[in-house]
């Protein structure tokens, strides 16, 4: 089995349906995104269609499982820098800003 060359966990190689390929996990997950629709070819599902096949998994209707890109758990990753506190108060008042308005005319 092939391994991630950053973080050495074992990887499971596929290619998209646009011809791209792709790291996975090597084993299902029930919150994978992509599915394979061949050998070695995956598709990714968008969220209606993961829910709509994860009904169908636990009603026996398809064997097919979903499996997570080796991004998601890839340990060498680094996680993004927080946001600043005043950035987030910043955006909140954005998002906020409508509503008051609608409210004073209420």
């Amino acid at each position: 089995m092939a391994r991630c060359a950053e973080c050495g966990q074992p990887i499971r190689w596929a290619t998209t349906t646009n011809d791209a390929p792709i790291p996975l996990m090597p084993s299902s997950d029930p919150e994978g995104v992509y599915l394979f629709t061949g050998p070695g070819v995956v598709r990714h599902l968008p969220s209606w269609e993961r829910e709509r096949h994860r009904v169908a998994l636990a009603a026996g209707e398809t064997q097919r499982q979903l499996f997570l890109p080796h991004v998601a758990e890839c340990t060498a990753r680094k996680d993004p820098e927080p946001v600043p506190e005043d950035t987030l108060a910043r955006l909140q008042r954005i998002i906020d800003a409508p509503k008051a308005k609608g409210a004073r005319r209420a």
